[in-house]
């Protein structure tokens, strides 16, 4: 999600709010954050969702970025004894990137972590508003 770019410093913390940070996964970089990423999970059998962390970027996640976070996601959820069934997102270019590299295609929609299986869904407001902006760009017969 688009961030409006402000940097703030925090007299008790000593610390400068507003730039790019990717937790322990990649660290901190001098970039005023403009974007976030968040990261939810969500029960399946029981009705239950908990935010659990988010990341600021200047601009989008880099997919090798972007595949550390997930790995590091999925091993946290995990050291908590929760199992991640799917992960759910938009088809931007770097999630497209990341699933790719983990051998996720249309045949065969998951990947392996460690000795399970994550399925790999997109989220159905991003496709229907996919195929509305497809039918208003392009004619169809």
């Amino acid at each position: 999600m688009s961030l409006k770019c402000s940097l703030n410093y925090n007299v008790e913390r000593d610390y400068v709010e507003g730039l790019e940070d990717f937790g322990m996964a990649c660290g901190r970089t001098e970039k005023a954050a403009n974007h976030s990423t968040a990261f939810m999970a969500r029960g399946l059998l029981a009705k239950w969702k908990q935010p659990f962390g988010y990341f600021l970027s200047h601009s989008t996640i880099k997919p090798a970025i972007l595949h550390r976070v997930l790995m590091t996601a999925i091993e946290k959820l995990k050291s908590i004894d929760l199992t991640v069934k799917a992960v759910i997102c938009d088809q931007g270019s770097n999630n497209c990137s990341v699933f790719r590299s983990l051998g996720v295609t249309p045949e065969k929609p998951y990947f392996q972590h460690l000795e399970s299986e994550v399925l790999v869904i997109f989220d159905p407001p991003h496709l229907l508003k996919n195929i509305r902006n497809n039918l208003m760009k392009h004619s169809f017969l």
